[in-house]
């Protein structure tokens, strides 16, 4: 078994990661993924998690950052191929049923295996605080600012998207393990 690290150890400024954005977020996280993360401590690297946990007076968020705007696009392009393909008529409908539902399906795998996470990070770590123990959580999917240079009704296709997407995905976790599902734009989250 690991040795227990403080929940300090995995604290830091969130990092959006998103290279073409100038904003610095000005808030603090448990970093969950990536090499020094509570994931890979905890000995659960197969799982798929959320960015950070985030502390609240009353509640803690699960925070993935992603580029959704950009993923649909590739999503938009491999259905366009898809439908211009010879493929049978049955199996290129499934193909492309499948690319739409691949985002949500990440996501909400995310948030689950994320739980599992949290679950089990009590063997592992020490001090954590009450909050990230308990069962009010909040998943904040914040993403990429939409591209200025679209024209305005890709724009409006975007948001919609994302509204369909926040819905979703809120429908397809258990009410009693979330509170809440939110969409935002990393401008809106950082402030």
């Amino acid at each position: 078994m690991t040795k227990k690290r403080s929940i300090d150890d995995f604290l830091e400024q969130m990092d959006h990661e998103f290279p073409k954005v100038d904003i610095q977020l000005d808030r603090q996280g448990y970093k969950v993924d990536g090499n020094d993360g509570i994931k890979k401590h905890c000995d659960l690297n197969t799982l798929k998690s959320v960015d950070y946990f985030c502390q609240q007076p009353i509640e803690f968020l699960l925070v993935e950052f992603s580029d959704l705007a950009r993923q649909q696009a590739v999503i938009i392009e491999q259905v366009k191929a898809l439908k211009s393909s010879d493929l049978a008529a049955n199996l290129k409908k499934r193909l492309i049923v499948d690319h739409h539902k691949q985002i949500h399906k990440e996501l909400v795998s995310k948030y689950k295996d994320s739980i599992h996470i949290q679950s089990q990070i009590n063997k592992h770590i020490s001090h954590i605080p009450e909050v990230l123990l308990g069962e009010n959580r909040r998943y904040m999917i914040v993403v990429a600012p939409i591209e200025q240079t679209l024209p305005e009704d890709k724009k409006i296709e975007m948001i919609r998207f994302f509204d369909d997407l926040q819905n979703k995905v809120s429908q397809s976790i258990p009410d009693a393990i979330h509170s809440a599902v939110k969409v935002l734009p990393v401008s809106v989250f950082g402030r």
